[in-house]
């Protein structure tokens, strides 16, 4: 969403943020119209909780205060990003009620799964297929919750088959060919584009490698990005492997570091800006394990621009961006064998490494740019205000900073 508003203002539109409260958000004009934010993780007393479910379900305070934003600043396209929990869909009755259209990019799954990822327990999960979403109670699969669980599914119905809130958004923008045909299978209506993500190719440069080959993973540390599976593929060879990140599971990676023969490997926790792209321009080959459903992972861009190849796991929106042999390796999710020897058949083969890189980058800046995701954006904001001719003004919202 940043990257998004970044390359907006720098081609003259006028923006507006709608968010909720954050220590770590952007000071901006706007903020004086976020909603509070409500901390899901730590323990409520019964009033805060029914207080909370009602937030949860519909929140009023998010609808009254993107009214007044909207009575401030008049936009021609609302342009929405992840919204359920601390915004709900009520925002979208607020925009309505104004008349402003709306186009949604879908991060991920929770127009069709209540828990958002399609993973049921750690495994792929298609049962809410058809607007079931009673099964994401009969499983608990939302954080393996009970009343999570029910949470979650009576938002789906309320949403779904009740007030029909989704209906006003008039195109779903899908950064992956992958999920776009994945939420229409799984029962979801409306008109969807396919605009994947972009990089910053003029600012990300390839840099000089270190002799030693090394592997880089950066990302969240969770279950479902698989490094655990990465941990155990690397573990005794001679290349180093450097991981990026924070999480729920970063205890448990660090132990199963230390286990065993795993010298070779570094987990260096949280890292942004330069001193991530610094740290990454060091590998000679990214790594992403994904065994989820992933979608069009940025990563997987920024390693290109930086002329890395990537050994990914042939699963969700993944293939579509590394291509077996060109721009890198694909391997079995979850298969520890399998992605050992992509490994090391990488090692084997420096040359290859190389041209793959110089591939990699010639992708990003062909299919990947800015320019290209700024023509593609605009044709669908230009269809969704019905051919306004102005130079539109854009609102946009996250959830979180």
């Amino acid at each position: 969403m940043f990257s998004v508003s970044e390359l907006l203002e720098s081609k003259g539109h006028s923006l507006a943020f709608f968010s909720m409260e954050h220590m770590e958000n952007t000071v901006s004009e706007w903020n004086r119209y976020f909603v509070k934010h409500v901390d899901y993780n730590v323990r409520h007393n019964l009033k805060e909780q029914i207080e909370i479910l009602k937030k949860t379900l519909y929140s009023r305070e998010a609808e009254k205060k993107l009214l007044r934003l909207l009575d401030d600043f008049s936009p021609d396209v609302a342009h929405i990003h992840n919204f359920n929990h601390q915004l709900t869909p009520s925002i979208l009755f607020a925009l309505r009620r104004k008349n402003v259209p709306i186009v949604m990019t879908m991060h991920d799954y929770k127009l069709v799964c209540s828990s958002y990822s399609m993973l049921n327990h750690g495994h792929i999960c298609e049962l809410c297929k058809g607007r079931r979403f009673y099964n994401c109670l009969r499983t608990k699969c939302h954080k393996d919750s009970f009343s999570k669980s029910l949470l979650a599914t009576i938002e789906s119905y309320l949403h779904h088959h009740i007030l029909n809130s989704y209906k006003f958004i008039k195109y779903f923008i899908c950064p992956s060919k992958f999920i776009m045909d994945k939420v229409q299978d799984m029962g979801l209506k409306g008109k969807f584009v396919h605009i994947p993500n972009f990089v910053d190719t003029e600012n990300l440069k390839v840099a000089e490698k270190q002799k030693q080959p090394t592997f880089v993973f950066w990302g969240r540390l969770s279950y479902e990005k698989g490094i655990h599976t990465l941990v155990e593929a690397m573990r005794g060879l001679s290349a180093k492997l450097v991981i990026v990140g924070d999480g729920q599971i970063k205890a448990e990676i660090e132990k199963k570091i230390k286990q065993g023969n795993a010298g070779n490997i570094r987990l260096l926790g949280y890292l942004k800006d330069n001193n991530l792209f610094n740290k990454i321009r060091e590998a000679h080959i990214a790594v992403i394990p994904s065994e989820w459903y992933e979608n069009n992972p940025i990563s997987i861009l920024e390693a290109f621009a930086l002329g890395i190849p990537v050994i990914g796991s042939r699963i969700g929106g993944i293939p579509e961006l590394v291509k077996d042999g060109e721009t890198g390796l694909l391997f079995e999710h979850g298969n520890v064998k399998d992605l050992r020897n992509k490994i090391i058949k990488l090692l084997s083969e420096p040359d290859k490494v190389l041209q793959m890189g110089k591939n990699a980058r010639a992708l990003a800046e062909k299919e990947y740019n800015a320019d290209l995701h700024y023509e593609r954006l605009m044709k669908v904001y230009n269809d969704a205000i019905a051919m306004n001719r102005r130079c539109p003004k854009i609102c946009l919202n996250s959830m979180g900073p």
